[in-house]
């Protein structure tokens, strides 16, 4: 048996999450068994394994999920996006004070197990960002103590596993719409917006100049992509782009020399690309730069806010883009996108910026002022998008 510690979210040390775990287990043949029992779960959480989940079930003789829905942190979506998997998934809930609060994910194979216990929700923030803490065990089905350790814990949850609890129901669409209803779980707009409230900033500026000063803002975690698109970046190479349906949600004609980095004499370059309204159209209507790009085509993402001095949170996520310019692929890459809040309420101002980053040395290399920048989402896929430049 080996036990191993998963520390997760310091981004200057972590190399690993639990959720990247999850769909390396998914991806084992090693495992054809799954249970979930975990405390919260979010639209992103679920949505950054979902296809792993519908990929498993072709060889797996059951995945089941143990979801709990106290506290007004479950969404709707979460669990819609469970049933929409067709796995078998129950709920747990209580209307006493006492909440549902383990995290533990099981994966079972005819010779090997695997345990990852420890403080890691089904959401986007516990599987891959936040930072976590979590026991690895893994143990061939031969060991007395691997398997004395399984055993302990099914037995633990024996009432779960059996459904003798009244306190667990079966996941349905009836049921989510009575939990709605029922003010019991909420939409998932709902649910980020009561976290955002719960870290609103205090008004007094100089105190929380203090505070900053104290506790510093960290990074987030980039998720590591997988081998095959390290080697595109570093290659050239171009990688297999998913074959989900391609979905044209923005574009930008004519590009200026601030988006396509060209500049001149001792200016630097901007680093951004200015998400405008670039008199695109959605549903046969103009689309509102406010909020388009921050609640559709980018709102499924999980968003955080960085505190700036004088200010209002700016706030940020973070999603992968395959870059092809001409029809050659520069790779994928881990881009930033950033909404600043105060340029909601001018007149014209742009509140939305993707962040060039690494991508930046591609984006230079030749000169794409002047031509058309298109922007696709990719059906079945969560946190991967196209960007087309010709």
């Amino acid at each position: 048996m080996n036990i191993r510690f998963l520390g997760q979210g310091f981004a200057d040390i972590s190399d690993e999450s639990v959720g990247q775990l999850i769909i390396d287990s998914f991806g084992d043949k090693a495992f054809n068994k799954f249970l979930a029992i975990v405390a919260f779960a979010s639209e992103g959480g679920i949505k950054s394994i979902y296809d792993h989940i519908k990929s498993a079930k072709n060889n797996y003789a059951e995945i089941i999920f143990f979801i709990g829905i106290d506290q007004k942190v479950t969404s709707r979506e979460a669990l819609s996006l469970l049933l929409e998997s067709e796995v078998n998934s129950y709920v747990y809930h209580t209307v006493s004070h006492i909440i549902f609060h383990p995290k533990i994910y099981i994966f079972e194979g005819e010779k090997q197990g695997r345990i990852i216990i420890g403080s890691s929700n089904l959401t986007l923030q516990g599987l891959f960002q936040n930072m976590e803490a979590s026991l690895v065990i893994d143990f061939e089905m031969t060991e007395k103590q691997g398997v004395s350790l399984l055993n302990q814990i099914k037995n633990h949850y024996r009432f779960l596993l059996d459904k003798t609890s009244p306190n667990v129901q079966q996941l349905t669409r009836e049921l989510i719409e009575q939990l709605v209803d029922a003010e019991v779980i909420p939409e998932e707009k709902e649910r980020r917006e009561v976290s955002q409230a719960s870290n609103k900033p205090t008004q007094n500026q100089a105190l929380l100049s203090e505070i900053k000063k104290m506790f510093p803002a960290v990074s987030i975690p980039k998720r590591k992509n997988k081998s095959q698109k390290k080697k595109a970046q570093k290659t050239g190479q171009k990688p297999i782009l998913p074959k989900g349906k391609q979905t044209l949600v923005w574009q930008k004609n004519n590009l200026p020399s601030s988006d396509a980095q060209q500049v001149s004499g001792k200016t630097n370059p901007t680093g951004v690309l200015r998400l405008a309204q670039a008199r695109f159209k959605a549903n046969d209507a103009l689309i509102n730069i406010k909020t388009y790009f921050r609640n559709e085509v980018f709102g499924h993402l999980d968003w955080t806010q960085k505190m700036r001095e004088q200010n209002s949170p700016l706030e940020e996520t973070h999603a992968d883009f395959q870059i092809e310019i001409n029809g050659a692929s520069k790779g994928i890459f881990t881009l930033r996108i950033s909404h600043d809040s105060d340029r909601v309420a001018g007149q014209n101002n742009v509140p939305t910026t993707l962040h060039w980053g690494d991508a930046i040395d591609a984006i230079r290399e030749q000169n794409i002022k002047g031509n058309t920048l298109s922007l696709f989402q990719i059906e079945g896929e969560t946190n991967l998008f196209l960007l087309k430049i010709e």
